[in-house]
């Protein structure tokens, strides 16, 4: 019999927490949500590879949702209830290569295997609406009313709207072992940023994963409307910034060249890392258009770099894999910021559509992502994704149902 986390067993673990109940998570190839319910006996049985489930989870024949132990965590909120993350499988244990999960897993492997190591400090922005959801959906998700008196970033008065919510949010995420630094009101009206706590690429993915899940769930219960839709209005939009630092374990200080290289890495994938960063056709409607300044050092650090253009849709697995992966291109190819820009600005594409053909092309990407993933999300998003995008001015009915509320 293994020991589990001290005691004499899993089931045993599972009944010192009251857990009659396991919760498995984890994300579709856009960052959509999926997993069940599983009662204790039917989780314990079919460890190690995890119950079976159809071909919705990345459009393949059946599969399985392999839970992850080190991430499983009572509810303490729901009280027979735990969580685990879970990685998509084959029927016989089998790694697939089109698993989110699994990508970033590889990803921070290799760049284990460089003697490196990152820590990522993610900020998610979202919008409150004073409707329960089934009233939003009742108004096509249209003339929702904020959440909020004002536009000014930091407003107190403004954040006092959100309090009640944000303190059962925050109480939530304590309960999964979410560490939080700060929240505030952001620039648009009833928009708020979260600050999570910096720790390893797999570790915060998790946690933005559950955060989004929480959020949604705090919001059906006090009858709002909460959305990570990254542009809810045409005047209103929403990121998801991946800062990050590197670090390496054979030196306290990294050296000038090092933190250059992983610099320009991340800005000549840039072209094709979009699509990864931006992976829906209304994170192209933000109004905040795309800098040089979005993705730069640090002021005063050594080895931090901010990096803010991921939209508030990315799926978090791929949007911090698709990041290390840009950085771990710079190194190999020892490439400096100033080679990577022909011209002034960065060369971003304007669409979905523009941004999947950088990304197929990018050989470079590709070999660090890999192939399959990078091909199979390709072709998804082709088929699914792209033939819905629209040049009107006003963001289209598909978007608001596909987006607003499963993203």
């Amino acid at each position: 019999m293994t020991t589990f986390r001290g005691e004499d067993s899993l089931p045993a673990w599972l009944d010192r927490h009251h857990v009659d109940v396991i919760r498995t998570q984890a994300t579709k190839l856009d960052g959509t949500l999926i997993g069940e319910y599983v009662h204790r006996n039917k989780f314990l049985a079919a460890l190690p590879n995890g119950s079976i489930v159809n071909d919705v989870a990345l459009a393949l024949d059946d599969v399985c949702l392999k839970p992850d132990l080190d991430t499983l965590t009572p509810d303490r909120h729901d009280s027979n209830l735990g969580h685990c993350i879970a990685n998509v499988v084959t029927t016989d244990g089998a790694e697939i290569g089109n698993c989110p999960r699994t990508t970033l897993s590889r990803v921070v492997k290799q760049l284990h295997t460089m003697g490196y190591a990152a820590n990522i400090s993610p900020q998610l922005e979202f919008y409150l609406y004073q409707v329960s959801f089934p009233e939003a959906q009742s108004r096509k998700y249209k003339d929702l009313p904020p959440l909020g008196l004002s536009r000014p970033p930091y407003a107190l008065r403004d954040s006092y709207h959100a309090k009640g919510f944000m303190d059962e949010t925050t109480h939530r995420m304590a309960y999964l072992g979410i560490e939080w630094e700060s929240w505030n009101a952001a620039n648009g009206i009833g928009q708020l940023t979260l600050k999570l706590t910096p720790t390893d690429p797999i570790t915060t993915a998790d946690r933005i994963l559950r955060t989004k899940q929480i959020i949604y769930e705090v919001a059906t219960d006090q009858d709002i409307a909460a959305t990570f839709m990254s542009a809810p209005t045409t005047d209103r939009s929403s990121d998801l910034y991946i800062d990050h630092s590197l670090t390496r374990a054979d030196a306290e200080v990294l050296d000038e060249d090092t933190v250059t290289h992983w610099l320009g890495g991340l800005l000549t994938t840039l072209p094709a890392s979009i699509a990864y960063l931006c992976p829906t056709i209304n994170a192209y409607r933000r109004q905040t258009p795309f800098s040089l300044d979005a993705i730069r050092r640090r002021r005063g650090s050594s080895n931090g770099l901010i990096h803010r253009l991921g939209s508030s849709d990315l799926n978090p697995y791929l949007g911090i894999a698709v990041i290390l992966a840009g950085g771990i291109v710079g190194l190999k190819n020892q490439v400096n910021p100033d080679d990577s820009l022909g011209v002034p600005g960065l060369p971003i594409p304007d669409s979905l559509d523009a941004a999947i053909t950088n990304l197929e092309q990018s050989e470079e990407l590709a070999s660090v992502l890999g192939k399959d993933i990078v091909t199979h999300w390709a072709d998804a998003h082709r088929m699914s994704i792209v033939p819905n995008a629209s040049d009107q001015d006003n963001i289209s009915d598909w978007e608001y149902h596909r987006y607003f509320e499963f993203i």
